[in-house]
C-alpha cells in the first residue's frame, strides 16, 4: 500500500514539474518576453527568495540570465530590466507606464476596505497631486524638516531619560530609531498635540504601526487567507487606523494635511469619504513616508558606524558647515553636505527598497538599444528597474 502511494506521489510530482512550464507559457507568455524563470512553488513563486536575500538572489539571476528576465513573486510576474538608457528613454518618459500605484491601491482597497472611488476618483487625484506639489516644496518643506528635526531631538532626550532609569541598556536599534522616525513623521504631518496624544496612549503607537506594516507586506506578497491566519495582526492594524479618528484640525497639523482634510470633508467629496476612508488615507500617507525612509535611515547610520573613516569625514563636514545660527535642516546647509550625501547614496544603492518600478497601462513593446524587444501585458506585467543593484552586480562580476 505504501509503495503504491509513494509511486503515485512520484508520478504526480514528475508530471507537475513537466507540465507547469507548459501551463505558464500557454496562459501567461507574451510575444518577445524576456526569459521567464520558472518556480515550482504555486502562487508564491520566488517570493520567499526575494524576502530572504533580495540583492543576492537577483544578482544570481542577473549573472545567469543576463540583463532582462521575468520571475514571479507576490502572486504577480515581474520584468527585471538592467538597461539604463532603454529605461530612461523608453520607460521612464513614456505615457504607457505609470508608477506602481495600481498594485498599492489594490492592497489599500482590499485590505483596508477603502471605498474604491476614494482612490480612483480622477478629479480628487489631480487635486491631491497639486497639494503635494505645493505643500512639499520650498518654505513648506523647510517647515516640515524643522518639525521632524525637533521631534527627533525630543524623542532622543526622552529615551535617554528612560534608559538612565532602566538597568537594561540594550535596545534594538532599528526599533528604537524606527519609533523616533514614526513620531517625527506624525508630528510633522499631524501636529505636536496629536503626536503627544499617541505617545501617551496604550498600546504602543509604534507597535500598532509595525502591525500595519506587516499586514501591508502580507498583502503585497499575496499571502492567501492572511486575515484569518494573522487575525491578531489585522486587529492591531485596524486599531492603528482607529487612532486617527481622534485627529482634529487646528492642532498644529501641516498645511498639506489641513488642505487634504478640508477637501475630504467638503460638500463636493464628503459623500465619497467615510471616517474610515479618511483614517485610511491619512495612515497610507504616513506609511508611504515611513516604509522606505526609516529602514534606509537606519542602514545609513549603521554603515557610518561600520566605516569609521567615513564617520569622521561626515563629522568634520558637519562641524565646518553648521554654526550656532544654522541648523542641519536649512536648505543652504544641506546643499553643502556633499560627503554626507555621498554616504547616504551609497547606502541607498545597496538597499532593496531603492528600486524604480513602473506598471504598463496598456500592452506595450519596448525595443531596447541592443534591439532586444520586450512586450509587457497590462494585466500580468510590471517593470522593476534596479540601477543601484545592477551597479553592484557589475562590480561583483568584475
Amino acid at each position: 500500500m505504501l509503495l503504491i502511494l509513494f509511486t503515485i506521489i512520484i508520478v504526480t510530482l514528475i508530471t507537475y514539474i513537466y507540465i507547469k512550464p507548459l501551463i505558464d507559457n500557454l496562459f501567461y507568455s507574451v510575444p518577445y518576453e524576456p526569459k521567464y524563470i520558472h518556480s515550482y512553488l504555486p502562487i508564491f513563486g520566488f517570493t520567499f527568495e526575494v524576502i530572504k536575500n533580495p540583492i543576492e538572489f537577483i544578482r544570481s539571476l542577473y549573472l545567469k540570465y543576463g540583463k532582462t528576465f521575468v520571475i514571479r513573486f507576490a502572486s504577480k510576474r515581474f520584468v527585471y530590466l538592467y538597461d539604463e538608457q532603454s529605461y530612461l528613454t523608453k520607460v521612464a518618459k513614456s505615457d504607457n507606464f505609470t508608477f506602481f500605484d495600481a498594485f498599492i491601491a489594490e492592497v489599500f482597497i482590499k485590505d483596508l476596505n477603502v471605498n474604491p472611488q476614494c482612490l480612483l476618483n480622477e478629479e480628487y487625484q489631480n487635486v491631491q497631486m497639486k497639494y503635494f506639489h505645493h505643500y512639499l516644496t520650498g518654505d513648506e518643506l523647510n517647515t516640515l524638516n524643522k518639525r521632524g528635526y525637533d521631534s527627533l531631538i525630543e524623542s532622543m532626550k526622552l529615551d535617554a531619560n528612560i534608559l538612565a532609569d532602566n538597568n537594561n541598556k540594550i535596545v534594538n536599534f532599528f526599533d528604537l530609531f524606527g519609533e523616533f522616525m514614526l513620531f517625527s513623521a506624525t508630528e510633522s504631518l499631524f501636529g505636536h498635540s496629536f503626536a503627544i496624544e499617541q505617545r501617551n496612549t496604550t498600546p504602543s503607537f509604534y507597535k500598532l504601526f509595525q502591525a500595519l506594516n506587516q499586514a501591508h507586506m502580507l498583502g503585497i506578497y499575496g499571502i492567501p487567507f492572511r486575515s484569518i491566519i494573522y487575525k491578531t495582526l489585522f486587529q492591531q492594524r485596524n486599531e492603528f487606523l482607529q487612532r486617527f479618528s481622534s485627529f482634529r484640525l487646528n492642532s498644529g497639523e501641516s498645511k498639506l494635511i489641513h488642505a487634504i482634510e478640508e477637501l475630504l470633508r467638503s460638500d463636493e467629496y464628503k459623500h465619497l469619504f467615510r471616517q474610515h476612508d479618511i483614517n485610511a488615507l491619512h495612515v497610507s500617507l504616513l506609511w508611504l513616508g515611513m516604509t522606505f525612509t526609516a529602514p534606509m535611515s537606519c542602514w545609513a547610520v549603521v554603515d557610518l558606524f561600520l566605516h569609521p573613516e567615513a564617520l569622521a569625514a561626515v563629522k568634520e563636514e558637519l562641524n565646518e558647515n553648521i554654526s550656532s545660527s544654522s541648523f542641519i535642516y536649512d536648505k543652504e546647509v544641506l546643499t553643502k553636505l556633499k560627503i554626507l550625501d555621498s554616504c547616504i547614496n551609497e547606502t541607498i544603492r545597496r538597499v532593496f527598497q531603492a528600486v524604480s518600478v513602473r506598471e504598463a497601462v496598456k500592452n506595450t513593446t519596448i525595443e531596447c538599444l541592443d534591439k532586444t524587444k520586450e512586450d509587457h501585458s497590462k494585466v500580468t506585467r510590471s517593470i522593476f528597474y534596479l540601477p543601484n543593484i545592477c551597479q553592484s552586480v557589475r562590480q561583483a562580476k568584475c
